[in-house]
């Protein structure tokens, strides 16, 4: 969980990226979040424990 918080605040910190504002947690599913690339796509950061 910490790693996912820490690339987001990575990213945050990046600036000029369209990324989520805070990372989500589904039940049933790892903490995550999705940033946009200039075309519109979607790109999901997930970090899963093994």
């Amino acid at each position: 969980m910490a790693d996912v918080l820490a690339e987001h605040a990575r990213l945050t910190a990046v600036g000029g990226l369209d990324l989520d504002p805070a990372p989500q947690q589904v039940p049933g599913s790892p903490l995550m979040f999705s940033l946009r690339d200039p075309d519109g796509n979607h790109l999901w950061v997930v970090f899963a424990s093994a």
